[in-house]
């Protein structure tokens, strides 16, 4: 290398450069963290049914299998004489497995979400979970951030930031 040489000074950026450097580092953050959260829950919630099954094992099978399931009606009557409280069941799944339970989906106003396993056979309550709010506040989490109508926004505009940095 030559001694005499003198260093060049490097250009400084130009004010179009730094804005354009700039709104692709902070804007692409924000979208990140808020559609990484968005990913996770997301996740959880696809998993829900398998999580729940873990979190119930010990409900998902009655004992003593019978010629005839009990009907409906009287499935219902005992949830409603156990848990007088909560609303009537939204929904019961029946599986064709004959030593399934059954799944009885309810509501109550103070303790929110309930699966209740019950024995088709006996009628017999196996377990009273709360499982199932712990996926509805992820649902609501992955959708709207817990932030009715703002939140949705938010989760919109992150996507559609990130959808323009991936082009």
């Amino acid at each position: 290398m030559e001694k005499n040489k003198v260093p060049r000074k490097r250009k400084s950026k130009s004010a179009l450069s730094k804005t354009i450097a700039w709104l692709h580092l902070w804007p692409s953050l924000a979208s990140a963290l808020i559609l990484i959260l968005v990913c996770l829950t997301g996740t959880i919630i696809v998993y829900c049914d398998e999580i729940i099954d873990i979190a119930n094992k010990d409900a998902l099978y009655v004992t003593g299998v019978k010629q005839e399931r009990l009907p409906v009606e009287v499935l219902i009557r005992n949830i409603r004489r156990s848990f007088p409280e909560r609303k009537r069941p939204g929904y019961m799944v029946f599986y064709r497995d004959p030593i399934r339970s059954v799944k009885v989906h309810s509501y109550d106003v103070v303790t929110g979400l309930h699966f209740v396993y019950m024995d088709p056979y006996t009628g017999k309550i196996l377990k009273d979970d709360r499982t199932a709010n712990f996926f509805f506040i992820m649902a609501h989490l992955h959708s709207t951030l817990l932030i009715h109508g703002t939140g949705e926004w938010i989760i919109d505009i992150a996507t559609v930031i990130f959808l323009l940095e991936l082009i």
